[in-house]
């Protein structure tokens, strides 16, 4: 049997090629090796080859295979050292579909493919899903599967950043360390707080806080919570805090709500708009409107129109109940020196013609008189009693037997046992002069005196007046007795 193995000593170095060696005992696919100490021998090519047995010179190298798959199977790490920029490139079917390298100290992945999108999947569970998605025909757009967590490896939900006092920053240009402010969400403590950041004063200041109670601070951090489950809304700035509402975002539509200082004082202020023309202020109750505060200042009650072109307050209603008013005041005062109502005017003219409260009946039809001044500390009623407005005028008769038909009388109040000195019984004046009698609505039908008759003093007046006659009378009887 031929040699396989040549000596080295018999080959000089690059004396013979390998042309003139004797290789008939070497087999077809095999190849000539060396074992590093100058002994050369036919070697077989395996299937999977070591790649300390593959060496390449400077020119480039291709690593292919007509069918099947190629394994890169080592012990330890495997390394790619790609001099210029460290670029590794992808390709299918000869066509380059993305890349990865270095950037400069970067490393970046690439598709090439235009509007190719990257993806990142992987086995949940057997089921395929693709975790991220990056969007390349949207600018790089990302779109998560689920969850997002920073700062926890289990989510809570969608978005979840968990860490000492998270915050998100938004700015308006690409560097976050710029001279722009930039906008901030930040958690803080057991409160959610949004944060406006001034880069050029290196400042924060909190715009608005959310507290665990549902108090809402704007400007205010401060926990001012009305009442306990009562939701509230805190709005606060240095001079003063206030609500700005408009329909199209004009000022010529707006109504403000705000509070401002007024020297040491706080004062509240509702203005609409001065673009508004007729508008006003509007309150309602069961979405039916209660008061209007019209644009000249007039407040309507109970109506959405003025009750007289110059009225500064117009008051409507129906009351029905015995008694009762569309308007009822007290005074809660004890001291009896104090009114219930104290009527002023700028004019200083005392006379009757100077009138302080009128009466209408007929929806303001019908005057029915007025509360005038009558002199320097006196009132009076005035009746309206002009000739022109009446019609079958007639002098009375018998005058004298009424008034000799009442009787004046003094008498106490069973309410509260207080004496009035002088006047008179509904009941007796109404069988005497019935039109002085007004009778109630109520249960009892209570029974009311109207006009003078309510007076002592025209009860005083009556009984002089009686007296008078009786004396009248009995000097009658003595001249006729006289004159025999």
């Amino acid at each position: 049997m031929a040699k396989t193995t040549i000596p080295s000593e018999l080959i000089a170095d690059n004396a013979v090629g390998i042309t003139q060696l004797n290789v008939s005992d070497g087999s077809n696919g095999q190849f000539l090796k060396t074992d590093g100490s100058g002994t050369l021998s036919f070697g077989t090519v395996s299937t999977t080859t070591a790649l300390d047995d593959i060496a390449t010179g400077d020119a480039a190298s291709t690593l292919a295979t007509s069918s099947g798959s190629i394994t890169l199977d080592s012990p330890a790490d495997i390394i790619l050292d790609a001099d210029t920029d460290g670029r590794v490139f992808f390709f299918d079917g000869g066509t380059e579909y993305g890349n990865v390298g270095k950037s400069s100290n970067s490393l970046y992945l690439k598709s090439a493919i235009s509007d190719g999108d990257i993806l990142f999947q992987g086995n949940d569970g057997g089921s395929s899903v693709t975790a991220l998605t990056l969007d390349m025909s949207d600018a790089g757009s990302a779109y998560f599967n689920n969850k997002v967590g920073i700062g926890t490896t289990s989510p809570g939900t969608f978005f979840h950043i968990k860490t000492t006092s998270p915050t998100i920053s938004m700015t308006d240009t690409n560097s976050f360390a710029d001279t722009n402010d930039r906008f901030q969400l930040r958690a803080n403590a057991d409160v959610g707080q949004f944060q406006w950041y001034d880069d050029s004063a290196s400042s924060t200041s909190t715009l608005m806080t959310i507290h665990p109670s549902g108090c809402v601070g704007v400007g205010s951090t401060a926990d001012r919570s009305i009442d306990t489950n009562v939701g509230t809304l805190v709005v606060n700035g240095s001079a003063g805090g206030g609500l700005w509402l408009s329909t199209g975002d004009s000022s010529a539509t707006t109504s403000k709500i705000y509070a401002a200082n007024n020297g040491s004082v706080g004062e509240l202020i509702i203005n609409n708009g001065g673009g508004v023309g007729s508008g006003g202020i509007i309150i309602k109750t069961n979405d039916s409107e209660k008061m209007r505060i019209l644009s000249g200042g007039s407040v309507l009650i109970g109506t959405t129109s003025l009750l007289q072109s110059d009225n500064k307050v117009s008051i409507a209603g129906s009351a029905t109940g015995a008694g009762s008013g569309v308007i009822d005041i007290r005074n809660t005062s004890s001291n009896d020196n104090c009114g219930v109502i104290s009527l002023s005017k700028a004019t200083t003219t005392t006379s009757s013609a100077s009138r302080y409260i009128y009466f209408y009946a007929s929806n303001f039809g019908t005057n029915m008189g007025a509360i005038a001044a009558n002199g320097t500390g006196n009132v009076g009623f005035v009746a309206t009693s002009d000739q022109r407005l009446k019609e079958n005028i007639q002098p009375i008769t018998g005058s004298l037997d009424k008034v000799l038909a009442l009787n004046p009388v003094s008498f106490d109040w069973k309410a509260n046992g207080e004496h009035t000195k002088a006047g008179f019984v509904a009941q007796e004046v109404e069988s005497v002069l019935p039109e002085y009698v007004a009778t109630d609505e109520d249960t009892d039908k209570t029974k009311g005196l109207t006009g003078g008759m309510t007076g002592g003093y025209i009860a005083v007046l009556t009984k002089a007046l009686q007296e008078a006659n009786d004396k009248i009378t009995a000097l009658e009887a003595r001249v006729k007795t006289l004159e025999g």
